[in-house]
């Protein structure tokens, strides 16, 4: 009976509301009442609905808050009685109801595009301010398992009360008991719309830190009263008069005892806490939050306005490789709220966050800030809330010290823990812990300060780079990368082309690497087909410091390479060798040598798939043997002058060689050889390549070891020189009648011809890249898989492939739980010289670097790279080992049957952005082994849909745990707004590069698209000039124009940007 009290308390206090009531059985009121998801949870469900008529004006974001707060804190302290609540407001009588399952799903609607800078926000508020909705009725309905209450003590109760109700007109003394003081219906409507559930998890804070029993609700609510008029000018404590000898704990006489208490000082910083840290009962003292598998370490302080701008230089003294998060509130107009019990007229709160290791710019956001907080008043309260982690107690304790002791050095600035559930407050709250990627405010506009918290919500998955769930077993999951807490390591995304797809997984990874916990930029590779990862790597590189832009690189691969004959005489030609190996080591990683292995099955297959098992064993030896015979000395690649003019003038400046008159060269002393240098020794490229490392010239030595590897336009000859591997498969006879050998150099020899983009020396060099993206969309042709061309798909899959092994080469992931020693000692193969020491120690202190850290790769339109089953194999095989190898992996396609069943059942999450036929739910409810409800599959055929300007994009995501084994499927809204800066559309791409490069600045170009289409609509702005002059003007003229406009729009956001500041 408590959760059916404590709504019946709550309503009663809204003016000019009436109430009715509906109690049905199973799921009854579901049609009449639209509500899609109610469902038997329980079996024998009942259901009790209460449908509040004349709900007053308010702004619309408001109510959907107050709703999920209501709904959080209910649940919180009703929990154990098997309640589930739901929400449906009906706005405006003609208009279709909303649902807000808010057990489901997260709430919140971005306001604001990434990037957003202050100018933005300030016309958001506004915006927000003007914007009114008044919602004609809103319904609330119970479900709850009968067998702990039963419909009858439902009825009898709310009879009983609507009878009190119309027939005492002193009903706050029944409502409050004799016990209690009796408060007349004016006092009860100057504290109109505060929950009596929120008022109760205020006093509980104080009664439980000073070590009182914890209040009632019913006491919260006198008590809180009382707090008010002992602050403020409201209704005199004359008119509260008092039973059985009730004494208020917070009368003047204790209000003093409270202002001394550290954090709970005036009544302004309560209600911040009231606003900002959600459910805020403290039960025990440890010091951590334990979320995943991170422990996380949290306190707060308080710094007058005066400190304000000098939180930038502040920051910088804090170590870069200490990761941290901290929120800042602001509260304005308090005084007002102080002087009177009456709601506020208006009041601005803005949370502020900013994200440590690399971004921590800020002296911009907070000028801006404080221009917004001067046009309301007077700052009456500020604080900071900190939090850091780690992936162990210890180094979150250590970490927490290490912050607290930079702190302190601000002067006295007040710090004190967070403790029990307020350190889980403060994780969920916005945006303290979240990983947003650059300075960004949250402004929400406040009619009534007090109706606003406290704020309970699930992080948005797309603004905040990790998910919020609920199992199946409704236990919260906190999904983030590289979590202990999925069995694989991941991420299936399934749309369609617009709608979004690239745009969730690119926000996502670019969130992660500015908020990662290292020093070092986490390696990263993405194969990319279109611009959109491009334009978010460009990003990236604004974001980052000067010295680390180097670090991330782009690349789009050329069309030439697929139509390239004589690859000798051919200028810039491009190649990318999958021989190659890491600086110094003479034979693949375990890793690459089955990559190797998968690419040559490829190259050697049908158009069947299918191969021959000798042929297989041929090429496993046959690859081993190549990199066995190319280190020897006799048979490798021999160096000469002119190949590499660089590295050529940097051996003769050291020493290494003397340059002849006739272009010849003599090696000097300085070289590392097997044998004596007698002037006339005939040096290889590993020559080169140990010289070049001796010398510490790394660039160099890495470029020199492509030539040194072998490759495919020199594989035969290797294989040839090796006597016994020839006669071994010599004797043996096909099923025609040439040999094994015959037809296996056969083939070889075709691959040049056939493949020249991977067969010679490489060309690219991205040696010094940890976050790397190449751009196949050049020399992947659309028709691929449509053609029915086998040797066009044999490409395809091919570049995938190739293109794979180099970006994720770099990557390191031990899994056999050894040692980095162990690693290399098993991995890398330095040959047998002495220098064999020193490249051992050069990678042990690059990996050190990558130690404990993630790698991510992702694919997009990865239907294009499983054409062949041994290509489809390989990537299962990485999928499986990937959280092993800490390689966490995104494969993006547009839909379901693009992913063979294997790689669908490996799958950590699910996330379908489009809308999906019978046939692919079929297949995606056959793979993932669970039943999809009608619910599910009716939201998957029909619900789903591309961004729009209002709704924003709505996403399907499934996901799987290691402890349970299905997550409870959620749906989120992508905001239109947000997919801007990171668009999927060629010509919107196109348009954003040529716009750039006129501007100079990423910032302001984002801008003036955002402002000229803010959703998307420049296909449409264009098509419709072209149609409009009637023939007049190209497509091509049209394009011209629109970017023209659009400079003329950013050159009035910058004097309008000038002129504000």
């Amino acid at each position: 009976m408590a959760l059916i009290d404590t709504l019946i308390e709550v309503l009663i206090n809204f003016k000019n509301i009436e109430i009715e009531n509906y109690i049905e059985h199973n799921g009854m009121i579901k049609h009449s009442c639209g509500l899609e998801s109610i469902t038997n949870h329980f079996g024998d469900t009942l259901i009790t609905a209460f449908k509040v008529f004349g709900v007053s004006t308010h702004v619309a974001s408001d109510w959907e808050k107050h709703a999920e707060k209501l709904t959080k804190s209910l649940t919180a302290l009703h929990r154990n009685e098997g309640h589930k609540i739901h929400f449906a407001f009906e706005q405006n009588p003609e208009r279709k109801k909303e649902v807000f399952d808010l057990n489901r799903e997260s709430q919140r609607k971005s306001c604001q595009r990434m990037s957003l800078d202050l100018i933005d926000i300030a016309d958001s508020i506004i915006d927000t301010a003007e914007s009114e909705t008044t919602y004609h009725s809103l319904l609330m309905v119970i479900e709850t398992n009968r067998n702990s209450v039963s419909a009858k003590t439902y009825q009898e109760e709310y009879e009983k009360r609507e009878n009190i109700r119309k027939n005492d007109t002193s009903f706050s003394k029944q409502l409050y008991g004799n016990k209690y003081a009796m408060i007349d219906n004016n006092v009860l409507e100057s504290i109109e719309s505060m929950h009596v559930t929120f008022i109760h998890q205020y006093l509980a804070i104080i009664s439980e830190t000073i070590n009182t029993s914890p209040l009632s609700a019913k006491e919260a609510a006198l008590e809180f009263y009382l707090m008010l008029n002992s602050y403020g000018k409201g209704v005199e404590n004359k008119k509260i008069s008092t039973y059985d000898n009730y004494e208020p704990r917070y009368s003047d006489r204790n209000i003093s005892k409270i202002s001394q208490m550290d954090g709970l000082a005036p009544l302004s910083l309560g209600l911040q806490y009231f606003e900002t840290k959600s459910i805020f009962i403290p039960k025990d003292a440890q010091d951590l939050v334990n979320v995943g598998d991170r422990y996380y370490s949290m306190f707060s302080l308080s710094r007058p306005q005066s400190m304000m701008k000098k939180f930038d230089d502040l920051l910088r003294d804090i170590p870069s490789d200490l990761p941290f998060r901290y929120t800042m509130t602001i509260i304005t107009g308090v005084k007002e709220l102080m002087e009177t019990v009456l709601p506020i007229k208006k009041s601005y709160m803005a949370f502020f966050a900013q994200s440590g290791a690399y971004n921590r710019r800020i002296e911009q956001s907070i000028l801006g800030l404080s221009q917004i907080i001067e046009a309301d008043g007077a700052v009456n309260q500020m604080s900071c809330h900190f939090a850091t982690w780690g992936r162990t107690i210890s180094e979150a304790k250590d970490r927490s010290e290490i912050l607290k002791s930079h702190i302190q050095g601000w002067g006295d600035p007040g710090i004190y823990k967070e403790t029990g559930d307020a350190r889980y407050a403060l994780f969920e709250s916005i945006p303290s812990l979240s990983l947003k990627h650059t300075c960004e405010l949250i402004p929400m506009t406040l009619y009534r300060i007090i109706m606003m918290a406290p704020i309970t919500r699930l992080s948005s998955p797309i603004e905040h780079g990790h998910y919020s769930l609920i199992t199946a077993q409704n236990t919260p999951f906190q999904w983030e990368f590289g979590t202990s807490l999925l069995t694989y390591w991941v991420e299936i995304v399934i749309a369609e082309s617009g709608y979004g797809k690239s745009v969730s997984v690119a926000s996502k990874i670019i969130r992660f690497i500015l908020n990662c916990n290292s020093n070092e930029i986490p390696m990263i590779g993405f194969i990319d087909v279109k611009k959109s990862f491009g334009l978010v790597i460009d990003m990236l590189k604004d974001a980052l410091p000067t010295d680390k832009r180097s670090e991330v690189q782009s690349f789009k691969v050329p069309a030439s390479i697929f139509s390239i004959n004589d690859i000798e005489n051919v200028e810039d030609f491009f190649c990318c060798n999958p021989f190659d190996t890491i600086l110094g080591s003479r034979r693949p990683t375990n890793k690459q040598l089955s990559f190797l292995k998968s690419l040559m099955y490829v190259l050697f297959s049908g158009s069947d798939g299918d191969l021959d098992e000798t042929i297989k064993s041929i090429i496993d030896d046959a690859i081993v043997k190549v990199y066995d015979t190319s280190m020897i000395a006799e048979h490798a690649e021999k160096y000469s002058i002119g190949v590499d003019k660089e590295i050529d003038e940097f051996l003769s400046k050291i020493g290494a060689i003397s340059i002849t008159s006739k272009n010849e060269y003599q090696a000097g002393k300085l070289f590392l050889t097997d044998g004596n240098l007698d002037g006339e020794l005939e040096l290889t490229w590993w020559d080169v390549v140990d010289t070049l490392f001796l010398a510490k010239n790394y660039a160099l030595a890495a470029r020199a070891q492509k030539r040194a590897v072998p490759n495919f336009m020199s594989f035969s000859k290797i294989l040839v020189k090796n006597r016994s591997f020839k006669d071994k498969y010599d004797s043996i006879k096909t099923l025609k009648t040439d040999s094994y050998w015959d037809y296996f150099t056969r083939k070889l020899e075709t691959i040049p011809k056939n493949y020249p983009w991977m067969s010679t020396v490489s060309t690219s060099d991205f040696d010094e890249a940890r976050v790397l993206c190449i751009d196949l969309a050049e020399i992947i042709p659309k028709e691929a898989a449509a053609s029915g061309n086998s040797e066009l798909v044999k490409q395809t899959t091919l570049a995938y492939m190739v293109f794979t092994n180099l970006v994720t080469m770099k990557f390191y992931g031990d899994n056999s739980g050894g040692t980095i020693d162990a690693y290399i000692e098993s991995n890398y193969y330095f040959g047998e010289r002495k220098i064999k020491d020193m490249y051992h120690l050069h990678h042990k202190k690059q990996l050190s670097k990558l130690q404990g850290s993630i790698n991510l790769f992702g694919m997009d339109e990865f239907a294009r790279a499983t054409y062949n089953s041994y290509a489809t194999e390989y990537i299962h095989s990485r999928q499986v080992e990937g959280r092993k190898d800490n390689i966490y992996m995104i494969l993006i396609s547009q839909y379901v049957d693009h992913f063979p069943s294997k790689i669908l059942q490996a799958a950590s999450t699910i996330s379908i952005l489009s809308k999906q036929s019978k046939r692919s739910i079929q297949l995606l409810e056959d793979a993932v082994s669970f039943e999809l409800n009608d619910y599910t599959k009716n939201y998957l055929e029909n619900r789903i849909h591309e961004p729009t300007s209002s709704k924003g994009s709505t996403i399907f995501m499934l996901a799987k745990t290691a402890k349970y084994p299905v997550a409870q499927a959620l749906r989120f809204k992508l905001s239109s707004q947000e997919l801007w800066p990171l668009t999927t559309n060629n010509l919107e791409a196109s348009i954003f590069i040529r716009l750039r490069n006129v501007l100079g600045s990423h910032r302001l170009t984002r801008n003036a698209l955002a402002t000229m289409f803010p959703y998307m609509g420049i296909k449409n702005h264009i098509d419709q000039k072209v149609r409009v002059s009637r023939g007049k003007m190209t497509r091509e003229d049209a394009i011209d124009a629109t970017l023209q406009e659009l400079i003329e729009i950013a050159n009035r956001l910058t004097i309008e940007s000038c002129a504000s500041q």
